[in-house]
């Protein structure tokens, strides 16, 4: 359920802006609230949306499992220059078939991002620690060009509400190096 919410509240942000160019995203929510003026804040979408890019680059959401999507010989596989993933990659029950999948996105030369925290779900298969996922990479050929520790709040400014979650995360950027 709240999966679907989430799908519906980007595709709406994301393809459809409001004309006002504000929304309230957080007037569903009626518990841990400082005051109304709190759970009534007022946001501006930020313009131009993806939907109006003007360059020729392309924005597009794929709900669904990522690795039937993306994975070699399935619909959404392409190359890509640059691949985000936040507060993504601790979300795979299988991390290393996540990565070989992401590897094979990318082209060589490429850029991968990552701001997250490793809050591996129940189901993981492994759960490893960040400096295991950086050997993973640099052994598929990565060169690490930035790796640090940040302070990520998780859907919600720290102290907005009376409940927020916050995380130390990692920050990396790593270019792809080796020719597939």
């Amino acid at each position: 359920m709240l999966r679907g919410f989430f799908l519906t509240a980007a595709d709406y942000l994301l393809n459809r802006p409001p004309a006002s160019g504000t929304v309230f995203p957080v007037a569903h929510v009626f518990s841990e609230n400082w005051s109304l003026a709190e759970q009534y804040v007022e946001i501006e979408v930020p313009k131009p949306s993806p939907s109006e890019v003007a360059n020729g680059s392309k924005f597009t959401m794929v709900p669904g499992d990522f690795i039937k999507t993306y994975g070699k010989g399935c619909a959404g596989h392409r190359k890509f220059d640059v691949i985000v993933t936040c507060f993504f990659i601790d979300t795979a029950s299988d991390p290393v078939e996540l990565f070989q999948v992401l590897d094979d996105l990318l082209v060589a030369g490429g850029v991968w991002l990552n701001v997250g925290p490793l809050n591996w779900r129940k189901e993981a298969r492994l759960k490893l620690n960040y400096e295991e996922v950086t050997a993973i990479w640099q052994s598929m050929g990565y060169e690490f060009v930035t790796q640090k520790r940040i302070d990520c709040d998780y859907h919600l400014p720290k102290g907005f509400k009376m409940y927020t979650e916050s995380y130390q995360g990692a920050m990396t950027a790593a270019i792809k190096r080796r020719a597939d």
